[in-house]
């Protein structure tokens, strides 16, 4: 992969993307909270629609082998298994979704063992 430093306009434009995508990340997830912390219903909903249909991106429309590769080369590796660990425990901090590994149970379902390395 180029470095970077080496493309600019290119380095900047990605930073402005994933400044960007921070603010919706939290806009989302304060939206999350507090809609869950007013409603049981919602946090039963949510939990049931979460543990029972949630999958990574596209993997309802790719082939499990297509999403196994991709989720392979994000998170392989110890690093990756951090990785899925976080995004499980942020989820685990709304209200009436403590406890779930959603992330890290999909992972498994395609066959993404969690901290394993990259086969070359």
């Amino acid at each position: 992969m180029a470095d970077l430093e080496q493309h600019p306009v290119l380095a900047e434009l990605l930073r402005r993307i994933a400044k960007q995508e921070a603010r919706h990340v939290a806009f989302y997830a304060t939206q999350a909270r507090d809609r869950l912390a007013k409603s049981k219903k919602a946090q039963v909903l949510a939990r049931f629609a979460l543990k029972n249909a949630w999958g990574p991106v596209g993997s309802s429309i790719m082939e499990p082998t297509e999403v196994n590769h991709v989720m392979k080369h994000i998170f392989s590796g110890e690093e990756g298994l951090r990785e899925i660990r976080k995004l499980d425990e942020h989820i685990s901090r709304m209200p009436g979704l403590e406890g779930l590994t959603i992330v890290e149970t999909s992972m498994k379902k395609y066959g993404v063992v969690a901290g394993a390395p990259l086969a070359a």
